[in-house]
């Protein structure tokens, strides 16, 4: 049986390719236009890592997979070739010699690593179509998708405000570069900001593994801040979040505690169902098959694309999403009786520790999609005073809600006052 789990990262290709044929075979995907009679060559040159991560990479590898079935059922003829770098050295020897073919209808370049070597070749082949996702590169042939991840971190920080018992919760993060703050900040303004809705006092902290490959270091990171008493840890990791998740689980098995993870990227609450709390979906997928679609069909334009709450690029998972995901758990090999299974421990821990909260994260997220709640954007010059204002021990406040109840308490009790000892007595004769 091929399972798609952190056990055997390696079948995730495998996998994605088979939800795309389910996908494709709808009414809603059948041919509309006829292809063009060519073969279209697309590149996809991962992150570091490569394909297996579970998150990242794997969905990158679902758009091409997704565009390519798309495009068959219009007609269109797309092979599309893979390639992991071995480390930074790789990137510009390759993407020139990808570049210099002149083969390919489009080479995507997953990741923000990528965008040096970009920078550097893009400009001398300017009839070869790119896309960098995760990073900008101002040429008239380059795609840059990017996203708010800020926006996503924090409504999974606020419903790890929610979930935590010990009032302790942390984020583990992979490199250290800007694109990584906006997770790390995002997750932290949005603990904050739920603690101080529900009158929690909440501890928020970070750690930074250097790399987005290596699972064991996920799990000594998780392992350090389980030891510490927290009890909610946001994986934003890639491949080294997958040992985030195992942590937590283990630790929640051996000690029967509500312990919890939180994944990203793609929606990760199947990897330990009932134990990953929520996942911080960002939809590289959608980014690499529009941009494949385009560039296959004559569309392409360079450019920035911005992907947020507002635009539906990126979003916190919920249990109905795995009525979507239970197709990708079908292509993995997981049976109906096990997937039934995963969605009814996944809504059990959804009814216990999230749903009464739902009209509250529901209000952050309605906030910040009309600007009401902006989640700061940390920048080299304001990282440090951002960590000053999110990251540490913060005392409970008193929540607004409560507040306005409490006024309109005093209030009624005041007017009952009035009403009995002054209007409702009766007058005395003399």
């Amino acid at each position: 049986m091929l399972r798609m789990s952190r056990k055997s990262p390696s079948s995730a290709g495998t996998f994605l390719l088979v939800l795309c044929a389910v996908l494709v075979s709808t009414p809603l995907l059948a041919p509309s236009v006829k292809g063009d009679g060519q073969t279209h060559l697309v590149a996809v040159l991962f992150d570091v890592g490569g394909r297996g991560d579970l998150s990242f990479n794997d969905m990158a590898v679902y758009g091409a997979e997704l565009a390519k079935q798309t495009l068959a059922a219009q007609g269109y003829t797309v092979e599309i070739s893979y390639f992991t770098p071995r480390s930074p050295a790789d990137y510009v020897p390759n993407l020139e010699s990808y570049s210099a073919s002149g083969r390919y209808t489009l080479i995507a370049c997953i990741g923000f690593l990528w965008m040096d070597a970009l920078n550097a070749t893009a400009p001398k082949y300017p009839n070869q179509k790119y896309l960098i996702i995760d990073g900008v590169v101002m040429s008239p042939n380059v795609a840059s998708v990017i996203f708010r991840e800020n926006e996503v971190s924090a409504m999974v920080g606020a419903a790890a405000a929610i979930a935590t018992t010990t009032g302790k919760v942390a984020v583990v993060l992979g490199m250290e570069i800007p694109l990584l703050w906006k997770f790390e900040i995002g997750f932290a303004f949005g603990a904050k900001w739920m603690a101080q809705k529900l009158g929690k006092e909440i501890t928020i902290s970070y750690y930074y593994t250097g790399t987005f490959g290596d699972p064991a270091k996920g799990r000594e990171a998780a392992v350090t801040f389980l030891d510490q008493g927290v009890d909610v840890i946001y994986a934003a990791a890639g491949a080294t979040g997958i040992g985030v998740l195992d942590a937590c689980y283990d630790r929640a098995v051996a000690t029967n505690r509500p312990i919890f993870s939180i994944g990203v990227d793609a929606d990760q609450d199947y990897v330990h169902p009932g134990f990953v709390l929520c996942s911080a979906r960002k939809k590289v997928d959608f980014g690499v098959q529009t941009t494949v679609e385009a560039a296959v069909k004559g569309t392409f334009q360079g450019g920035i694309m911005e992907l947020g709450l507002e635009e539906g690029g990126v979003g916190m998972s919920t249990p109905a999403d795995m009525d979507v995901w239970a197709e990708f758990l079908r292509g993995a090999g997981y049976t109906d009786a096990e997937i039934a299974n995963a969605k009814t421990k996944i809504q059990a821990m959804y009814n216990t520790y999230l749903s009464g909260n739902q009209a509250k994260l529901d209000d952050l997220k309605n906030k910040i999609i009309s600007g009401e709640v902006s989640v700061p954007v940390p920048t080299s010059t304001t990282i440090a005073d951002l960590r000053k204002q999110y990251i540490g021990t913060f005392s409970a406040g008193i929540p607004l809600t409560w507040i306005i109840g409490g006024a309109a308490v005093v209030v009624i009790l005041a007017g009952g006052v009035y009403y009995f000892y002054f209007r409702g007595r009766k007058p005395v004769r003399k």
